[in-house]
């Protein structure tokens, strides 16, 4: 099973209400039971459907459940680049603006991210960071955030370095995040340690050092 399923064209003919009633059904149910243990019977009651139907839009489970992921990647993608412009280009502050925007002050994930945290832990062998972002590693065709990447103060310029730069930047994110979600530390210092680890990132990147931040 691979991310990057693709339904068959009569899925993206349908009407827009009733695509969405689909994958809504299928979020349900696979943050309920784990893959192997997910229904198409009940994802179809729940989505109102005919079981025929289904086959129309997806060639099986795997289909759905991996294109949901690809989904999910997007919306990952969509969501830091536009933290990417409000930060003007700034990649240094996407982390923490993320994390202010998806964890509360509590400690809590907020309800989406909540969502994705229950499909991992049904899921062990889901790969965060892969799936969000695959095109980190893939020099090819490089991660959509690069472009809007402000890259005037980097020591070098070229998509290879800003794609480590950003694999190193969400690495942290996500370690930060976990961290507080499992109990290992608090709200305060889990963002405290996100901020630490991004000046030292921030250092090993410029050219040369930013006002206030020590050499």
């Amino acid at each position: 099973m691979e991310v990057g399923a693709v339904p068959k064209p009569t899925f993206f003919r349908l009407p827009e209400e009733k695509r969405r009633r689909l994958m809504d059904a299928a979020w349900s149910e696979f943050t309920q039971v784990g893959f192997a243990e997910a229904s198409i019977n009940r994802i179809i009651r729940s989505a109102h459907i005919p079981r025929g139907s289904f086959y129309q839009y997806f060639e099986n489970k795997n289909d759905l459940f991996f294109y949901m992921l690809d989904e999910l990647r997007g919306e990952g993608s969509a969501f830091a680049l536009n933290l990417l412009r409000e930060a003007g280009g700034d990649v240094f502050s996407v982390p923490l603006l993320a994390f202010d925007a998806l964890i509360e002050a509590n400690g809590r994930a907020s309800p989406r991210l909540g969502q994705v945290i229950r499909l991992l832990e049904l899921n062990q062998g889901i790969d965060l960071l892969r799936v969000l972002t695959p095109a980190c590693t893939e020099r090819e065709d490089p991660f959509p955030l690069l472009t809007a990447v402000d890259r005037t103060a980097f020591r070098r310029k070229d998509d290879g370095f800003a794609a480590n730069l950003t694999a190193l930047l969400l690495s942290s994110f996500f370690c930060a995040i976990t961290n507080i979600l499992r109990g290992v530390s608090s709200y305060g210092e889990s963002r405290r340690s996100l901020e630490e680890q991004i000046d030292i990132i921030r250092l090993g990147a410029l050219s040369t050092p930013e006002k206030g931040v020590p050499a």
